[in-house]
């Protein structure tokens, strides 16, 4: 496997990269390249940016809350979240059809473009940016169709944060990572000093944040949002994947 990393690396498919695997109980890891070009190398604790592999998270922690019988999988958002909009059609939506992507909601919107700069990463961005989420449409889908949407997964954060009484960063952890001995994997909520030695691998040179990306989410609503949403924000390591 150290091998293949490599030889990505050689050729120029990425300059740096971790791998984990499971194999008769045992976890075996490697790494190989740097975390940004002429940068430090990546070492088996590097963490990365996993992007829509937080939706895995959401989706762990409504389950935990349903077998608590803190929600209702099956049952209408809106008999259980009363404090939902009255107009918004997430009052009809389970939390069921949302992890199944079965709601019709839009696959992705640029919400952070319409967030004044002055509010983005703060709790006022997040407000904002939920209350364009709970008022979208949603487009009817055929019986058994279903349409990715990120949309889903930013609302149903918010509606498992409410119905918990926790924000959504400490559920995850309280839920999920901590529960089973995740220790590299966690949100890093905007403006929140990180310790320096904590290693990321950088993910870009953001055209609109005008700066390289550092243990900073790369998802644009996301990070308008704080850094802590439902569907991206987790940062995390080959290893707390696998496992």
């Amino acid at each position: 496997m150290s091998g293949c990393l490599a030889r990505g690396v050689e050729d120029g498919v990425f300059c740096g990269a971790q791998a984990a695997w499971y194999v008769d109980g045992q976890i075996g890891r490697c790494a190989a390249g740097r975390r940004y070009i002429d940068g430090p190398p990546v070492t088996d604790d590097t963490r990365f940016d996993i992007a829509s592999l937080t939706k895995l998270f959401t989706t762990a922690v409504a389950l935990r809350l349903s077998d608590r019988r803190v929600i209702d999988l099956s049952m209408p958002i809106g008999e259980f979240t009363p404090s939902l909009p009255k107009g918004s059609i997430w009052r009809h939506f389970t939390v069921e059809q949302v992890l199944a992507h079965e709601t019709g909601l839009p696959d992705w919107q640029p919400y952070f473009e319409g967030i004044d700069s002055r509010i983005r990463g703060r709790e006022d961005g997040m407000r904002a940016i939920l209350d364009m989420v709970f008022s979208e449409t949603a487009t009817a889908l055929e019986n058994g169709a279903s349409r990715y949407s990120d949309i889903g997964f930013i609302g149903l954060s918010e509606i498992l944060s409410r119905r918990a009484s926790a924000p959504f960063d400490l559920l995850v952890a309280r839920e999920v990572t901590r529960a089973v001995g995740l220790d590299e994997t966690a949100f890093f909520p905007v403006g929140t000093p990180v310790d320096p030695a904590t290693a990321f691998a950088r993910t870009e040179e953001c055209p609109w944040r005008g700066r390289v990306l550092d243990g900073e989410v790369h998802d644009d609503n996301a990070f308008a949002m704080g850094g802590v949403a439902g569907h991206a924000g987790l940062f995390s390591s080959a290893r707390d994947i696998c496992t």
